[in-house]
This record gives C-alpha cells, structure tokens and sequence, in this order.
C-alpha cells in the first residue's frame, strides 16, 4: 500500500484560510498527500469534517511505514539467501558471482 502514496506539494487555497481561521503566511508550501488520493489507499486516515471538507489524519501512517520496511528486509534477506545459495551454470546463460566489498564492477554497466 505505501507505494500507492503520491506525496505532493501544494499551497492552501484562499477557501482554506476562510474556512478554518488559519493565519499562516500563504506562500507556505505545504508537502503531504491528497486526501482524495489517500482516501482511495488508506480511508481510515481521512475524515470529512463538517464542513464537508476532507481532513487527512497522519498519526498511523509510522504503523504502515514499519510493516512495510520490515516486508522490503525480508524480500531482500530471501533474495540474499537465493543468490547465496545460486552456483554458475556450465552453458553461462546464468553466472551468479558472490562479490565482497572490494569488488569491482566490469563491463558496459559500472557503477
């Protein structure tokens, strides 16, 4: 689901000082997410106001951000494993090297 986010970066518009009272400068750039769009991801964070107004609601995004990066470690410690456990083929189709850290990349894609 994280990577459905879209962050965006935006600046209230003239009805958001109106209808909320805020006195902030409005050339504040704001960075956050849509709320329609976060809606259509995680429509626990968002809630419509009174007003009609959609309010995006953050506070259990950090829950959503760790399960997410402890799915990425175990997707890389599995893939870790397979190309530790990979050997060369004899027809070269497939060449799997185990590298240290002072390897050095050869060929058109160095880095």
């Amino acid at each position: 689901k994280i990577t459905q986010l879209k962050p965006a970066t935006f600046n209230y518009n003239d009805l958001y000082y109106q209808t909320t009272g805020y006195t902030g400068s409005k050339d504040r750039q704001i960075t956050g997410f849509i709320a329609q769009e976060l809606q259509q991801v995680f429509p626990e964070m968002v809630n419509t106001g009174k007003d009609g107004y959609l309010d995006t609601n953050l506070s259990n995004l950090d829950i959503y951000l760790v399960k997410a990066i402890q799915e990425q470690q175990s997707q890389i410690a599995s893939l870790s494993a397979k190309i530790n456990n990979e050997s060369l083929t004899d027809t070269g189709d497939l060449q799997i090297v185990k590298a240290n850290a002072c390897s050095h990349w050869t060929g058109e894609n160095q880095f």
